[in-house]
């Protein structure tokens, strides 16, 4: 049962479980925010944060989650997978994730008729963004519902809509070489579809 309580933590975003939770160390391995989730965090965006010392939760890679996606039975709106989470460095119940980036399937195109689209936050809370990109035949596979990749963005940094579009595209470079998409993908400039 302790075994499958730590489990249940760890997936509901706690980062530690102790025996004796009242004397477990309160604080996280330390990452540099530059570091963190495969170096996607410029100087901008580092500057813009106010913090350069984060917890970088482990992953799995852009790689990895990838191929997990572009399984058949992965190619549905429910399938998602975490490319990214940092939290503060002390457990902290108030925020347990400072930025996270999940992937999922996208039923509808990019609206802009091109190969990806940047969509800022429009509802003002914690979700920041989102980018949207057209991945017909991943893995050489044919999915008529759902034929786009969506990066979303969840930020509380507070970083600029210029850095959160930065951010998600930096990801997504990483990430979509490894979609094994058969169109060609162009990325927005960010200081155009965000300006700083």
């Amino acid at each position: 049962m302790a075994a499958l309580g730590c489990t249940l933590l760890l997936t509901l975003g706690t980062a530690a479980c102790s025996a004796d939770s009242e004397t477990a160390d309160n604080t996280l391995p330390e990452t540099q925010l530059g570091q963190a989730c495969g170096g996607i965090f410029d100087k901008q965006m580092r500057e813009e944060a106010k913090k350069t010392r984060v917890h970088a939760v482990k992953t799995e890679s852009y790689q990895e989650s990838a191929a997990d996606l572009v399984r058949p039975d992965e190619h549905t709106l429910f399938a998602s997978k975490n490319l990214c989470r940092i939290a503060p460095l002390e457990k902290d119940k108030q925020i347990s994730s400072l930025v996270s980036i999940y992937a999922e399937w996208e039923a509808t195109k990019p609206r802009n008729g091109k190969s990806t689209e940047w969509r800022s936050s429009t509802n003002g809370g914690q979700f920041s963004g989102s980018l949207v990109i057209l991945c017909p035949k991943p893995g050489g596979r044919e999915f008529k519902e759902h034929p786009s990749a969506e990066l979303s963005l969840f930020d509380e940094l507070h970083l600029s809509n210029n850095s959160r579009a930065k951010l998600l595209i930096a990801a997504a470079k990483k990430f979509v070489p490894h979609m094994q998409c058969t169109n060609k993908i162009t990325y927005p400039d960010p200081d155009e579809v965000a300006p700083r």
